[in-house]
């Protein structure tokens, strides 16, 4: 589901004739607005000269003062959301007040997609099965379909994928059952990445073709827009590039023409990895260095640090090792800061292969192992398998043979059971290269 749709409060009508409040719903219309088309530090400030207009002057009305204030706290709880800012999600989500079972539902799913985005995959699972009971007890249908969809993502991110597509499709269920279109599309995106997860790239593509078939018949451009993102990365995984750039053009188009700043960025940096997977280096920096303005613009810091982590790639890739270590410690420092275990992981594998790239092989074991212990610790192994397969070839590079061998097996392990082929043929190779060392 979207950070906008959480705890949808909407402004009251402006026909009351208290200035203060007129000038207050004015503020939060236009906050809404911003939050809308992703620029969210603006939102917040609005919010808070709102929030400041209130408390000081408020309304002749008690009852019309407490209302606003929980309009501001709702704001001002989607735009941090946005954000990813774990630590005010959770101060407004304190002071929202719900007094209804049924907002207590919402609030819960804010709380979940909090404990997903800092990979506190337990506490995620725990909310969503305890919320579960509040929903059904409340008849609330949407309600449970949310929380199918967090547990199906929660699964997702732990390499469980048949049971993350169980619950997307129970997800699915629902949605198709109450009619809400957006929220079968949602669905449909999200057993699309399942499947792609797993290599079925058919499966893949005929989810998000039925997504991208809802969105046009609906309207629905920002899904539209979606819906072009996720084929160009199912085209990107498995190598095919032009249709991968073909797509997240289409999908930027889009993005730059209805104002959506958060997805124009999102693409910007995608098309970036595919151009350097393509050779096309200058245009991947160009791609990459608009999408780190944007960001930067919007406050959407991981997307920054994913914008850094992937111009040390092309660094890498035209043998500037310097400038690739510089932007993948860029990237770390915001990964640490915000939180982000899976991009704080990726850049010490990054590093790891920066430094084995240049001989320091002590320094690559180190960041490998480092990024090894945090896959480990937030249960992503398609990465985990990732890293064991960096090590083995910092081993072999010290003439271990034996060590080498034991984590190409190890990784070989993980890749059968997650029925990651790419990774499997992978370490197949590296494991037949390996005997011929020997």
């Amino acid at each position: 589901m979207a950070y906008k749709d959480i705890i949808a409060i909407e402004v009251p009508e402006m026909n009351n004739t208290d200035e203060n409040i007129q000038v207050i719903s004015i503020g939060l219309i236009v906050a809404s607005f911003l939050l809308y088309t992703g620029r969210v530090p603006k939102a917040i400030k609005l919010c808070k000269e709102c929030f400041y207009l209130l408390t000081n002057k408020g309304a002749k009305d008690v009852n019309l003062t407490r209302l606003y204030h929980k309009v501001v706290y709702s704001k001002l709880l989607q735009a941090y959301c946005l954000m990813r800012d774990y630590k005010h999600v959770v101060k407004y989500c304190i002071h929202h007040e719900c007094g209804e079972r049924q907002k207590e539902c919402a609030l819960n799913i804010t709380l979940a997609e909090m404990h997903l985005g800092q990979h506190k995959y337990t506490e995620a699972k725990e909310l969503c099965e305890q919320a579960l009971l509040i929903s059904r007890a409340v008849c609330d249908r949407s309600g449970e379909a949310h929380f199918y969809e967090i547990l199906g993502k929660v699964y997702q991110l732990t390499s469980e994928y048949e049971k993350a597509r169980e619950y997307h499709e129970k997800a699915l269920a629902i949605q198709k059952e109450i009619g809400n279109r957006n929220g079968e599309t949602s669905c449909y995106g999200n057993l699309g990445i399942v499947f792609q997860s797993i290599g079925e790239c058919k499966k893949a593509l005929e989810y998000h073709d039925k997504a991208l078939v809802i969105n046009k018949e609906t309207g629905d451009t920002h899904g539209e827009a979606s819906c072009y993102s996720n084929l160009g990365a199912l085209y990107q995984s498995v190598c095919e590039y032009k249709k991968a750039k073909e797509y997240l053009e289409k999908s930027l188009a889009i993005n730059k023409e209805i104002g959506n700043r958060r997805g124009e960025a999102s693409c910007g940096g995608n098309l970036g990895a595919v151009y350097e997977s393509l050779g096309e280096y200058n245009k991947a920096r160009e791609h990459l260095e608009k999408a780190i303005v944007i960001n930067k613009e919007i406050g959407e810091r991981r997307g920054v640090a994913g914008c850094y982590a992937n111009l040390g790639n092309v660094y890498k890739a035209i043998g500037e090792i310097e400038k690739a270590k510089e932007h993948h410690r860029k990237s770390l420092a915001i990964s640490k800061e915000i939180g982000d275990k899976d991009l704080e992981a990726s850049c010490w594998a990054n590093l790891g292969i920066d430094f084995y790239l240049v001989g320091e092989y002590g320094k690559a074991r180190e960041y490998h192992e480092r990024a090894l212990s945090i896959n480990k610790e937030i249960g992503n192994k398609k990465l985990e398998a990732s890293c064991y397969g960096n090590l083995a070839s910092v081993f072999q590079s010290y003439g271990d043979f034996e060590k080498a061998r034991k984590y190409l097996e190890q990784a070989l392990v993980i890749q059968k059971e997650l029925c990651d082929k790419s990774g499997e043929a992978s370490s197949l190779g590296n494991l037949g290269i390996l005997f011929e060392s020997v």
